[in-house]
């Protein structure tokens, strides 16, 4: 290790600054009105398992109760190699498959700047079906004149209802 560098752990650099669990929701919504976040990033960590409903079920990540001004897109790993999609109105983190239900997992950065009118994401998910696996790479940007993050939503569109556990992070 060189000097100056040092090892840590997730736990050691950050401050868990929610902590939920919800059953059959097609989302999940944290508020931050009474305490705006600025100049950070934020790391959401979720899984759970997706009850399709025969459906192609979209994940999305809106803040600040906006479904504009998003520009991002995502692209499959593993059995959805080479396909992928966009999005403007939220961060498209992925999807599952072929209308079939799934286990899901996401870990997703998202960085608050206030000398910038953006908010920027990337991150990671998985949905994993009987025997496929779909790795979901995401990134993309949210236009905002307010300089600052007042909520994040997770939500599935097109029906998709899930049971999922959620932590935010101040990092």
């Amino acid at each position: 290790m060189r000097e100056g560098i040092t090892s840590e752990k997730l736990s050691d650099i950050s401050t868990v600054i929610k902590d939920f669990k919800y059953d059959k929701s097609n989302r999940v919504f944290s508020d931050f009105s009474a305490a705006p976040i600025t100049d950070r990033k934020i790391k959401i960590s979720t899984y759970g398992q997706l009850s399709a409903q025969g459906k192609n079920c979209r994940l999305l990540i809106r803040l600040n109760n906006d479904t504009a001004n998003y520009k991002s897109y995502f692209n499959w790993g593993g059995n959805g190699a080479g396909e992928g999609d966009w999005d403007t109105t939220g961060f498209y983190v992925g999807r599952n498959k072929d209308g079939n239900d799934c286990t899901f997992s996401l870990e997703y950065t998202l960085t608050i700047n206030s000398d910038s009118l953006k908010i920027l994401g990337s991150g990671m998910a998985n949905f994993v079906d009987d025997n496929r696996v779909f790795g979901c790479e995401s990134h993309g940007y949210f236009n905002t004149p307010i300089r600052s993050l007042t909520s994040i939503e997770l939500i599935f569109l097109d029906n998709g209802i899930a049971s999922w556990a959620t932590k935010i992070y101040s990092l």
